[in-house]
């Protein structure tokens, strides 16, 4: 399955290019890779270098088997592979991309920089970036992690409508799993959702 890019992270690109040769490399990434709100970037549209090893690295993850977002081992693996309909839009200098399969909803958290712009991916007027640790959730009404992950994604899952998603594939880093909030679901009309995974994304395809 092949589309085009809509986003994708060189510093991810470039330490996975290295660490997946390795024997067991899933297990081997470990600490070496951190999941940076701001990070080096690259046009793929022209730089030869990148296309070539994001094109590796693809292949090498997909060779791997990586088990998906909503697969709900107690824990996950450094990275994980999503693929469904979804929205997307920026935030402040944020790109975040919301998804959702079973029980388990997804929330994307890269550097609008990483977009590639083949696409044009729409600013929400959400709330600029108040940092939760260890991600970009806007909090500005002291809400719980919980709470505030849950509100994030709900309100960027209903800026488009179900007409309007895109369908996308690809691989994140594991950054959290958080409880999903009821009256947050509700709203979003996902009500069997209980957990969202917060992730920040190496590559985005839309197909």
């Amino acid at each position: 399955m092949t589309g085009f890019y809509l986003y994708a992270s060189k510093s991810k690109v470039d330490v996975l290019e290295s660490t997946l040769t390795r024997p067991n490399p899933v297990r081997s990434i470990g600490l070496k890779i951190t999941t940076p709100f701001v990070e080096a970037s690259a046009d793929l549209q022209t730089d030869k270098t990148f296309q070539r090893s994001l094109a590796k690295v693809r292949k090498k993850l997909l060779d791997q088997q990586i088990p998906p977002f909503e697969d709900e081992t107690p824990e996950p693996g450094p990275i994980m592979s999503f693929s469904g309909h979804a929205s997307l839009g920026i935030v402040g200098e944020a790109v975040l991309v919301a998804l959702t399969a079973g029980h388990s909803a997804l929330l994307l958290v890269g550097s609008a920089q990483n977009l590639t712009g083949a696409a044009a991916v729409p600013n929400t007027g959400m709330t600029p970036i108040s940092m939760v640790p260890g991600s970009a959730i806007p909090n500005e009404a002291g809400l719980s992690e919980n709470r505030a992950i849950s509100n994030q994604w709900q309100q960027l899952w209903r800026k488009s409508p179900s007409g309007a998603k895109i369908r996308v594939v690809g691989f994140a880093l594991f950054s959290g799993v958080y409880g999903a909030t009821l009256v947050e679901m509700r709203r979003a009309g996902h009500r069997e959702v209980t957990r969202i995974v917060l992730a920040s994304p190496i590559y985005i395809e839309q197909v």
